[in-house]
This record gives structure tokens, C-alpha cells and sequence, in this order.
């Protein structure tokens, strides 16, 4: 049995940014990452969602991982902090299911 959790976030302006997460046996399954926003380079956001698939759904390990991830991608409309929020509030909600 796995666990899904959607979080997303509308900022002023009108930028929109969802992230779907999917945990199953305590492991990461599939994340993904949406919205109306820019991502600069757009690839590592794949790279992102590919490299988090098998990681334990912990919260320690996931932040250390975005984190890799800070200083690489330049986001327009939304932030970093923004998504990272998100990923880590689902990861908290399945955790808390």
C-alpha cells in the first residue's frame, strides 16, 4: 500500500507550484513537481525527481538531498524554499499517516 500527498502553494502574482509525492514501505516512489513557474535549468528538476525515488521517507535524508540542490537551480515565480516547503510537508504528512 502506498501513500499519496499533493501540497501546492499560488503566490501573488499568480505562480502556482504542486508537488506530488508517493511513499510506499517507507521509501520515496515518485515525486513530481508542477506549476506555471520557471525553472532554470529546467533538467535538474527531473534529475531532482528521478534521484529521490528509492530514498527513505525521512525528513533528514530528503532535506539533505534538496539541499544538493539549492545552489544549481534558479527558479522564477516561486523560490527554493517554496518547494521545499512543500516536498517536506508531504513527506511529514505521510509519515504522520
Amino acid at each position: 500500500m502506498s501513500i499519496k500527498v499533493s501540497k501546492q502553494l499560488k503566490r501573488p502574482g499568480g505562480k502556482y507550484l504542486k508537488v506530488e509525492l508517493e511513499v510506499a514501505k517507507g521509501r520515496i516512489v515518485k515525486l513530481k513537481i508542477s506549476g506555471d513557474f520557471f525553472a532554470y535549468p529546467s533538467h535538474l528538476l527531473d534529475m531532482l525527481e528521478k534521484e529521490v525515488a528509492g530514498v527513505r521517507a525521512e525528513r533528514e535524508g530528503v532535506e539533505r538531498l534538496l539541499e544538493t540542490y539549492k545552489d544549481k537551480l534558479e527558479f522564477v515565480g516561486v523560490s527554493f524554499e517554496d518547494l521545499k516547503r512543500l516536498v517536506l510537508e508531504a513527506l511529514k504528512e505521510t509519515i504522520s499517516t
